[in-house]
């Protein structure tokens, strides 16, 4: 059985609530599993590097460079 839990994230702004809990949760059993208690933090960082990443992709395929 699978659920299925929309998320809203803004890069410059707040993270919905279902959000936060998948985060934390990813977070949670990450450092059960590799018993680092630093793996929520790097999940909420690379989030973050993969959002203005993918900002920075959709902002440069608005240009017309021809």
């Amino acid at each position: 059985m699978h659920i299925f839990y929309p998320v809203a994230v803004e890069t410059g702004g707040k993270w919905n609530f279902w959000a936060v809990e998948l985060v934390q949760e990813v977070g949670r059993l990450a450092t059960l599993i590799t018993d680092d208690p630093e793996n929520l933090s790097f999940c909420i960082q690379q989030l973050s590097i993969t959002f203005q990443m993918g900002n920075a992709v959709a902002f440069l395929n608005n240009f017309d460079y021809n």
